[in-house]
């Protein structure tokens, strides 16, 4: 019952064609992100992705390593995880309300 109740369905992701979508942040200074509207997660530091952002960021940053198991090679990772869900004023000039993620 449970495999044919669609919970294993993959879920789908698109975009809005509107022009409301949320303000980037500025380019961030920091050369080693690239021109990136992001900045490094820390006390004092934006850890939206959204200008004009009012509500909850969630944010981690996980690095390690992994095994490759075709060659037994041991490699590094490095991640940028966060999600902001609140108001934001949009491009359109409006408030909206919205859930982002950053991966």
């Amino acid at each position: 019952m449970v495999a044919a109740s669609g919970i294993f369905a993959p879920l789908t992701a698109a975009a809005d064609e509107t022009d409301d979508g949320g303000k980037p942040v500025p380019v961030s200074p920091n050369p080693d992100f690239f021109n990136l509207h992001i900045y490094f997660v820390g006390i004092g530091l934006e850890p939206s992705a959204i200008t004009d952002f009012k509500g909850s960021v969630g944010a981690a940053v996980v690095d390690g390593t992994g095994t490759n198991p075709s060659t037994g090679e041991s490699l590094n990772f490095d991640t940028d995880l966060r999600f902001m869900q609140g108001v934001f004023r949009g491009k359109d000039g409006h408030d909206h309300h919205g859930t982002f993620a950053f991966i």
